[in-house]
């Protein structure tokens, strides 16, 4: 009945759904995207699905037309499966097999270097375009196969984490940017987004956050209940669980060398320098070692610096590792300024610089 075919058409666009997820995701160097119009079966032309419909749309707004995009069949249009399938003769005759013969007898006379008698058949123009669109595309997929190196363009936005991983191993960053990979969920990062969550309760400050905006996702090592306890406890008899933050979750954006980066600090602590008011940005750290790269923490100050209209040189940082009760602090003088972020983003300057505490 008709709960019977909506059930249907809704396994199918999820079947559908779950076969272009895999192929956009996975594809490792093209996507090839196709449909038709006629099934081996169909009475009435199929109509082009949504998937489709939304590749070239996209295609198109980067200025790229479909290499093939058929026209919709006329009304009183036959299926030609439906045609061919009373009246096609097995073995396949003529004109099929004489095509063969003829592409094989060029072949055999260009390998005796002499001309070789070729049967005159008359070939389709659009097939020959056909034939010849077909004949660039392998030739591209050989040269881009036999490339030494294949450019990768960074996207318009990158966070802080894309950041690090970039300048610690820019081709294992450039492979997962050609190849993106679904992330792999995480109990330990459903941890660490609570952990952030108490973080914000204890400090009485509830920023707005969307669910992609939930900060924690880094902290991997917190497997259970009994962990995310001690860390808890760990934190309230800490050096910073009885001082007040400025503000804490404080999002970020701003431009280096033209590439927008964008990130959250976990805290922001009022200090005194010798110049007068400062800050300190604080990263909460949940590890069992005391190995974070200090340039997250150069991204923090001078992202925070900019924000407040600051001296970065007022601005400081910090790793609070929870775990451990250490607290790694670097002065404005051990952190990367702008030029040096900036250096980090342009294009062959490869990994970054290994900041020392």
């Amino acid at each position: 009945g008709k709960e019977l075919r909506a059930a249907s058409r809704e396994a199918d666009l999820l079947e559908e759904l779950r076969l272009g997820y895999v192929a956009y995701t996975r594809a490792k160097e093209r996507v090839v995207v196709s449909g038709h119009w006629w099934g081996r079966t169909q009475l009435k032309p199929l109509g082009p699905s949504d998937f489709l419909l939304t590749t070239r749309d996209w295609l198109v707004e980067q200025g790229i037309d479909p290499l093939h995009w058929a026209e919709p069949p006329a009304d009183d249009e036959t299926n030609p499966h439906l045609v061919l399938a009373d009246g096609i003769a097995w073995p396949v005759e003529p004109p099929a097999l004489d095509g063969r013969r003829a592409l094989a007898a060029e072949v055999l006379a260009a390998l005796d270097g002499g001309a070789a008698p070729v049967p005159e058949l008359p070939v389709p123009g659009d097939r020959v375009a056909e034939l010849s669109l077909e004949i660039d595309l392998l030739l591209a997929e050989a040269e881009a196969a036999q490339a030494e190196a294949r450019p990768v363009e960074l996207p318009s936005t990158l966070s802080a984490t894309a950041v690090l991983a970039l300048a610690q191993d820019e081709s294992s960053f450039a492979r997962t940017l050609a190849r993106p990979m679904p992330r792999q969920p995480s109990g330990a990062a459903r941890f660490g987004t609570r952990f952030h969550a108490w973080v914000e309760s204890h400090y009485g400050q509830r920023p707005l956050l969307e669910p992609t905006e939930l900060p924690g996702q880094g902290d991997v090592e917190l497997a259970d209940d009994a962990e995310l306890a001690d860390v808890i406890e760990r934190f309230e008899s800490g050096p910073y669980g009885h001082r007040t933050p400025h503000t804490i979750e404080a999002p970020f954006s701003m431009l280096l060398a033209g590439q927008q980066v964008v990130g959250r600090i976990d805290a922001v602590f009022a200090t005194t320098t010798p110049a007068g008011r400062g800050f300190e940005v604080v990263d909460w750290k949940t590890s069992r070692q005391a190995d974070a790269d200090p340039l997250q923490l150069s991204l923090y100050r001078l992202a925070w610096a900019e924000l407040q209209g600051l001296d970065p040189a007022l601005v400081s940082g910090a790793f609070y590792y929870v775990r451990l009760g250490t607290v790694v602090r670097y002065a404005p003088e051990d952190l990367l300024d702008r030029e040096a972020l900036e250096a980090l983003l342009a294009p062959g300057t490869g990994p970054g610089p290994n900041l020392a505490g």
